[in-house]
């Protein structure tokens, strides 16, 4: 408490104490220290995971996930390193991603799972590995990837799915009504050229034979 007037005290408010007796004015929690209650003759270390920065504080924060500390009375929190996070927010250790997650260079955050088409079958990984051509996984959190099956395959890095080889020698199946279809449009084609060529070559005869008539009867006018 502080003194205010001859014969008054009042409590010293959250985030600040007082501890000597007849004071007049309150000391302020430094920065690392709380106190959330009044009339309080000293503050409190924040613990262990925890933290604040400013002066007056009533309270601590937990340090986020992806950050630690390891001592009381800190005025933040240190960042897990690369391939590391913590499990939950206050924490004062980082653990080592478990196979299947990473955590890139740069990342304050969780583990984070590998994405389908890429692996990590080792603890504190900080990139997941490209599936190699001819394999595959379509998983979350993959800690390997799969062999295509025989007749299938993979042709680039990180596949999620293999892709089904085909005889192109071969037709596909149930294709016989289409090879009937086109069988019956080539002949089709074929008819109409030779009905075309068969008027064609009558046509030309006919006009021939025009000519023909046509120059025997000018001979035959000359005569006359």
């Amino acid at each position: 408490m502080i003194k205010k007037g001859a014969d008054k005290c009042i409590e010293c408010i959250p985030g600040s104490f007082s501890n000597i007796n007849g004071a007049t004015v309150c000391t302020s929690c430094k920065p690392g220290t709380y106190q959330s209650n009044p009339g309080n003759i000293t503050c409190i270390p924040c613990s262990i995971g925890t933290w604040n920065n400013q002066i007056n504080s009533f309270t601590c924060y937990a340090c986020p996930i992806g950050f630690f500390n390891t001592a009381s009375g800190r005025t933040g929190c240190l960042p897990c390193k690369p391939g590391s996070s913590t499990s939950k927010p206050g924490s004062n250790i980082c653990t080592p991603c478990p196979a299947g997650f990473y955590r890139p260079t740069n990342s304050f955050s969780a583990c984070l799972p590998c994405p389908p088409g890429r692996f990590s079958n080792d603890t504190g990984s900080v990139i997941c590995q490209l599936c190699d051509v001819g394999e595959w996984n379509s998983q979350l959190n993959s800690t390997r990837c799969f062999q295509c099956p025989n007749g299938t395959l993979t042709v680039n890095q990180g596949s999620t799915s293999c892709y089904v080889l085909r005889n192109t020698l071969q037709p596909p199946e149930n294709s016989a009504p289409l090879v009937i279809g086109i069988i019956f449009i080539i002949i089709t084609i074929l008819i109409l050229v030779c009905i075309g060529i068969y008027f064609f070559i009558k046509k030309r005869q006919q006009e021939k034979r025009r000519k023909e008539v046509a120059a025997i009867k000018a001979i035959m006018d000359e005569v006359a």
